[in-house]
């Protein structure tokens, strides 16, 4: 199998070293536009790889023209770009006949994707969005619990990246692109109330939960993208459905005042005989102030599913708790993003996920290898399925 991945920045580089681990896979191309930064990625790897398959590749991935004929060759396409890259991505994957998987994270765009849907059937491909953390591996958790029971009233998903030591004044630290975590805090969260889809605001509907040590008290709001296509798929068949993302208490106010100053906001102005936006301002100016020495994090993920299995009312769970790891210089989030996206892409590669066109990874992903996958990489899952009258409250 040969696999191209699109971006060498921290998710990219992880990926790539996920893909090189596996014996079946030939060659890991890693694609970047910036030479030297990617010369000195790959020489990172390198010193962590036990095999030689790695190949640096610099390309403008918004070359039309030139990415479909690079990725010719390739079997797998990885996007471990910035998400609104991604459709031009798709479109050159299924013009050049390859498989492809990204990290998504913004439903109106997988959505763009899906009209591909006829194209990549006709061109033989599989193309599946928001294969990271969440959307992604939280998804595919959610729609293990699923298929556990044989009726469903309730999903519930909760998932954060945090650091190990937070600092004031937002005690948060930035494992991912900036571009990322402000779409996730903008816009309309999509939910399922009494069977149906709903629009509730992001930066809302604060609660508090609880995890073990060394994590504790935290707490959850609602962000975008968070479940991806579920809410369309399982619409009419659950009543209730959500996610929220996990911070420390108090971060959710704070990052609200900035949104309602219209920090996050995309309109131009002009300032100074400069025309800016105020979310480029407010990313650069909030940048540097996320970004620590200090690499350590954790990332937490709490899926609930409620429902009835033989006759009997019960709550399925399941929970994560990744940390850094040293061995590697990986951070959790790089680990609990990646590598859910480099299982999905060998799964594709390997035939395991055979069914063409542009998918939904909660129909798509065989669940039990997928979750298999994740324990040989350390990443631990830790499941229960009590009866109702003993589940803990959903946060």
């Amino acid at each position: 199998m040969k696999f191209a991945v699109l971006g060498s920045g921290l998710q990219g580089r992880a990926v790539a070293y996920d893909l090189c681990q596996n014996p079946s896979v030939s060659e890991v191309a890693l694609v970047d536009q910036e030479i030297k930064s990617l010369d000195t990625v790959v020489l990172s790897l390198r010193s962590l790889l036990k095999r030689d398959v790695l190949k640096p590749v610099q390309l403008d991935v918004t070359n039309q023209a030139a990415l479909i004929e690079f990725l010719k060759p390739y079997d797998v396409v990885v996007s471990a770009v910035p998400y609104f890259l991604n459709l031009p991505i798709t479109d050159a994957a299924i013009a050049s006949k390859t498989h492809m998987v990204d990290m998504g994270g913004n439903t109106d765009l997988v959505f763009a994707q899906r009209e591909r849907d006829q194209a990549a059937r006709e061109a033989g491909v599989t193309i599946l969005p928001d294969c990271g953390l969440a959307p992604g591996m939280a998804n595919i958790l959610a729609a293990h619990g699923i298929k556990q029971l044989n009726h469903v009233d309730a999903v519930h998903i909760r998932v954060g990246g945090l650091p190990q030591n937070p600092e004031p004044p937002l005690n948060y630290q930035l494992f991912f692109s900036i571009h990322g975590l402000i779409n996730e805090y903008m816009g309309r969260s999509i939910v399922l109330k009494n069977g149906k889809r709903e629009t509730v605001p992001t930066l809302t509907d604060v609660e508090t939960l609880h995890f073990r040590e060394p994590v504790g008290t935290c707490e959850a709001f609602h962000t975008l993208g968070g479940l991806s296509t579920l809410p369309w798929t399982f619409e009419g068949q659950i009543q209730t459905m959500d996610y929220k993302t996990v911070r420390y208490p108090g971060h959710c106010a704070q990052i609200k005042l900035f949104a309602d100053l219209g920090f996050m906001d995309e309109t131009p102005v002009f300032v100074q005989g400069k025309t800016v936006t105020a979310r480029e301002a407010f990313a650069a100016l909030i940048t540097p102030k996320l970004l620590k020495d200090d690499p350590r994090d954790i990332v937490v993920v709490r899926v609930l599913v409620r429902g009835e299995k033989a006759k009997e009312t019960v709550e399925v769970s399941y929970e994560i708790m990744d940390t850094y790891d040293a061995a590697t210089g990986f951070t959790a989030m790089m680990r609990t993003t990646a590598f859910p996206v480099a299982i999905v892409a060998q799964m594709m590669g390997d035939g395991r996920i055979s069914e063409r066109g542009v998918l939904a990874l909660e129909t798509a992903v065989p669940t039990e290898a997928f979750i298999e996958e994740l324990t040989a990489r350390g990443i631990r899952l830790q499941g229960d399925t009590v009866p109702r009258r003993e589940a803990h409250a959903h946060c």
